[in-house]
């Protein structure tokens, strides 16, 4: 294994694959991850090394800020950094939802017309709902509350946003230069940048604050090379011991899927 630009804490965790690329998770220093039939239905706090079965399971829940939003016919909210438990989410809680021909906001007046792809999940970011709009080249669209308006588009496919506050990123398979690319844009202030990433869109994308991690497969076309995570603030994880897929960021943590662990390594600084 080989770490570029990272500290000296690094955490290791058996685990099972996870149904959903887009897990494991780390929030706020707490790893949630899968063991039993691809459901995230564990965590590790990544300071202590606490870990704990979580209580509910599901292969896809759904982040809602410093919580997890577990569906189902008893939907419950966790928060795993207290560990408080809500049996029934808070009325104000907003879940963004998609269905086959419309995105809408789950608890708010808010819906739009919208093809998403069926893998993709809106991401909300400003009180705004982005998904990935099917067609002949797919797009980046962001809902909000006066209308629907094209986030990322241009020739090729924009696809798997995610977001983090006010900042959105996604990929891009034709960047700005022709070759792919992670676009990031900050809704607040309208900037833009990109990063070349041959993600080939088979993993997911994490950011947090201005840093922003993806699946590398540069090293997969050398021979005896394997998938790397790399992010665009030079930090990365390479190795020819295996894969290095599903990167997650938070409180300063960076962790991805390996074989049949998880592991987590403290960032040499925290994203601002």
């Amino acid at each position: 294994m080989v770490l570029v630009l990272l500290g000296q804490a690094v955490r290791g965790v058996d685990a099972a694959a996870c149904f959903d690329d887009a897990w494991p998770r780390v929030i706020d220093g707490v790893l949630l991850f899968c063991e039993t039939g691809g459901k995230v239905d564990n965590a590790v706090d990544l300071e202590t090394g606490e870990r704990w079965a979580l209580p509910a399971a599901a292969r896809s829940p759904h982040l809602v800020g410093d919580a997890v939003w577990f569906p189902g016919d008893a939907p419950v909210e966790y928060a795993p950094r207290s560990r408080r438990l809500v049996s029934t989410p808070r009325p104000t809680t907003l879940h963004a939802l998609v269905t086959a021909d419309a995105a809408s906001w789950l608890g708010a007046l808010a819906r739009w017309d919208a093809r998403p792809l069926p893998d993709a999940f809106p991401v909300g970011a400003a009180r705004a709902v982005i998904w990935t709009e099917r067609g002949l080249d797919d797009d980046v669209i962001i809902g909000l509350p006066e209308g629907r308006a094209i986030l990322g588009g241009g020739p090729g496919n924009q696809r798997r946003p995610v977001a983090y506050g006010s900042r959105v990123a996604w990929f891009d398979d034709r960047g700005a230069d022709g070759d792919p690319a992670v676009v990031v844009a900050d809704l607040a202030s309208g900037e833009r940048r990109a990063w070349p990433a041959d993600s080939g869109f088979l993993g997911p994308l994490a950011i947090d604050g201005e840093r922003a991690c993806w699946e590398d497969r540069t090293g997969l076309r050398a021979v005896g090379g394997g998938v790397g995570i790399n992010c665009s603030d030079g930090h990365g994880v390479y190795g020819e011991d295996g894969d290095r897929l599903s990167p997650s960021l938070g409180g300063g943590w960076l962790a991805w899927h390996q074989g049949k662990q998880v592991f987590a390594a403290r960032l040499t600084a925290p994203a601002p």
